[in-house]
């Protein structure tokens, strides 16, 4: 039986711990484009509370002001213009443990350095496959999965983007126009055309800019296309036989390969294979990156609680177990309409 105090398995726990959370950042969040984007342009909402909640407009002032003459009444008009989506806080959790045959089997002079270096390898690979199926929104055997407002799961940015949705605790409809300010772009401005047949294309592309660029005042520059390698191939060879070809982007620096088509940074997502994620091979997404967040709070910023032997705990096993905690959501946007998603390029 593993001795529960020994010096040495302190000093492991305590190495492999602060290793993993200082790995968190570089080797999990920057290792997925979106994220990395999110932290460049520090949108990280680092807040508590009971829920994520912040005003936006719904609608627009224009003609409540006036011309008028010197002796004119002045009107007094008023509009309905806010409204307050908000988002429930959801927990997520990995634990990390090794039994008696992982420390026996690794026993020797440099077994503890193997030992940490293969938990903390496995811990952030773990961590990186489960957010990012969560951010598109997948299970575990990467089957899509709706997310909800009041489910337990992270909601993805495929919810924030689908037309005829419930998001932030706030309904647009279509058949019965309900809150179209709150859709996902669209490219026919009809709010059905998600899953309309579209070839990979720089002119494709740009109608996507078209769709949403009306809707912000911010440029190309502050958007971030994203697609898999079939589409990033096609997109790539058709902007190398125009010599438009370049790869002088953000996330360029975190070891992405990038396109600039037209100043909006162009991202080839690996995960977006149908090996990954089913049909996710046919998913691009533009998205407006000042109005995304990563909703993280402080109380469970990645916290970890610290390995524990398992034998003395009731039912316990002859094991040792640590947990990474995190309380939080999304990413999350509070203006779906100046993003767009579709679902069936190629």
């Amino acid at each position: 039986m593993p001795d529960a105090y020994t010096p040495s398995n302190l000093n492991l726990h305590a190495t492999t711990r602060e290793a993993i959370l200082k790995g968190i950042k570089k080797q999990v969040l920057l290792k997925m484009p979106l994220y990395a984007r999110l932290i460049d342009a520090k949108q990280q909402m680092i807040r508590g509370g009971t829920v994520i909640r912040r005003p936006v407009n719904k609608a627009s002032l224009a003609g409540n002001g006036q011309f008028y003459a010197n002796n004119d009444d002045l009107t007094v008009a008023s509009k309905t213009f806010l409204d307050n989506p908000y988002f429930h806080w959801k927990n997520y959790q990995f634990p990390i443990t090794y039994g008696i045959e992982e420390e026996f089997d690794n026993d020797g002079p440099y077994a503890g350095e193997d030992l940490k270096a293969a938990l903390i390898e496995a811990s952030w690979a773990g961590c990186k496959e489960e957010l990012y199926r969560m951010m598109y929104g997948a299970d575990s055997a990467g089957t899509n999965i709706t997310t909800t407002d009041d489910g337990v799961y992270f909601q993805s940015i495929r919810q924030a983007l689908t037309h005829d949705h419930t998001y932030g605790h706030v309904t647009s409809t279509i058949a019965t126009p309900l809150n179209t300010w709150w859709q996902g772009g669209s490219i026919t401005g009809l709010y059905t055309d998600l899953a309309t047949s579209r070839t990979a294309s720089i002119a494709n592309v740009r109608a996507l800019w078209d769709a949403v660029g009306a809707t912000t005042s911010y440029g190309p520059s502050d958007y971030l296309f994203i697609c898999g390698p079939a589409i990033f191939r096609k997109l790539q060879a058709e902007c190398e036989s125009r010599r438009m070809f370049t790869s002088e982007t953000p996330l360029v620096k975190y070891g992405f390969e990038t396109l600039n088509i037209d100043r909006i940074e162009v991202v080839n997502d690996y995960y977006l294979t149908n090996a990954k994620i089913a049909n996710s091979h046919l998913w691009v997404f533009l998205l407006c990156i000042p109005e995304w967040f990563l909703p993280i709070h402080p109380k469970r910023k990645w916290k970890m609680i610290p390995f524990g032997w398992q034998g003395d705990k009731p039912n316990g096993k002859d094991q040792w177990l640590a947990r990474i905690m995190l309380r939080g959501n999304g990413p999350v946007t509070f203006k779906p309409n100046a993003s767009i998603h579709n679902s069936n390029w190629s």
